[in-house]
């Protein structure tokens, strides 16, 4: 058997174990069938009211703006702009 061991409050998936491989099975924690684990595996699920449930999607990142590019590139928007000719 598998099982699913989740968070309380968000119901957010921490891990997945098996009888037939675990001593100890964490709690909380629901038992899954194969075809739940496989799809657990393979697509974002939650824990709701002790059933296994598409997790809500994701709000977009925010767009980086271009200073924020540069630094995440390692280069300094300072030295960019000595290069330039923009000091």
């Amino acid at each position: 058997m598998k099982h699913a061991h989740y968070d309380d409050e968000t119901g957010a998936i921490l891990g997945f174990y098996a009888d037939d491989v675990h001593d100890f099975i964490p709690e909380p924690s629901i038992v899954l069938s194969e075809e739940q684990w496989q799809e657990a595996l393979t697509t974002s699920k939650i824990v709701e009211n002790g059933n296994l449930v598409d997790a809500p999607p994701q709000p977009p990142a925010p767009e980086l703006t271009i200073a924020e590019k540069l630094k995440r590139a390692g280069i300094d928007l300072s030295d960019l702009r000595q290069a330039l000719g923009l000091q």
